[in-house]
Formats: structure tokens, sequence, C-alpha cells
């Protein structure tokens, strides 16, 4: 029952914060945790993390709407991030110190792919969770070729 409630609260939050007239106000919303082979993995136990519990901001989430610098999620899409989270394929991006967690989308580009970044221990005043940063990743094949993402493995 938990995460049903979690999951409406968070397309209700979307939109809310999509909406034209809205006004960050940098406030976050669970979007759910880090799988446990994640936060068992080396390096991210090497990084401390303080919680397995993923936030994202308002801010967040509306500048991640911009189509200006990436391609933008759909709202579709953005709406489902709890769950695609759960079935996520996750990597480690050792030139950052972040996670990616990538997941297939409603698309009619045969080669995109949703992703996020999850910077581990982002601290707001005295809260440090897992903050999220979404968009789509275009031509997916390349991505996987960087030698700076390990792949986590279940």
């Amino acid at each position: 029952m938990q995460q049903i409630c979690y999951k409406t609260a968070f397309v209700d939050f979307v939109d809310k914060v999509t909406a034209n007239d809205y006004k960050a106000r940098h406030e976050f919303v669970y979007v759910g945790t880090l799988p446990h082979y994640v936060m068992a993995d080396a390096a991210i136990v090497a990084l401390a993390p303080m919680s397995n519990e993923i936030h994202v901001s308002d801010y967040q989430l509306r500048h991640s709407q911009r189509s200006e610098k990436s391609v933008p999620l759909s709202l579709e899409d953005l709406k489902l991030l709890p769950s695609k989270l759960e079935i996520a394929s996750w990597f480690y991006d050792s030139s950052h110190n972040n996670l990616i967690a990538t997941f297939d989308i409603l698309s009619e580009m045969e080669n995109d792919i949703g992703k996020v970044a999850i910077k581990i221990n982002f601290a707001k005043k005295e809260k440090a969770n897992q903050q999220l940063y979404c968009n789509v990743w275009r031509n997916r094949s390349v991505y996987f070729e960087n030698e700076n993402l390990q792949r986590n493995e279940r």
C-alpha cells in the first residue's frame, strides 16, 4: 500500500511542478531506493551513502524538462519514474562518483533510452540523500563503451 501512495504522490508532484505557472521552491520528493546490490557494490560502499533513498527536487524536474541541451523524458515516462527505477540497469560513473540508472522509455526513436544520474549524499540543510537528474540518451550503444561506466550486477 505504501508503494502505491508514494508513486501516486510522485505523479501529483510531476503534474504540479510541470505546470506552466509553477515556480521551483527546491522541494524534494521521494522517488525510490537504491537496490541492495548497488548499495553493496564496493565503489558505492566507498562513497559511504547515508541512505538508500532517492529524492528529486522540483527544481531538477523543471530543469530536466528543458530541451535546449538534452532531450527531456516525456511526461508519461517522468510520471512512471518510480516504477522505472525499480527495474533499471545500474552503472557507476567513476569520473563523477555518480550512479546512472537506465531504462526503456516510450519513444519513436529505436535507440532512445531513459537515463537518470544520481548524486550520492547530496546534502540540503542537514538531510543527506541521493538527488536525481533525468533525461533521455540518444543512440544508447555509444554510452556503454565509456570506460568510466561500470555496470552494477544484480
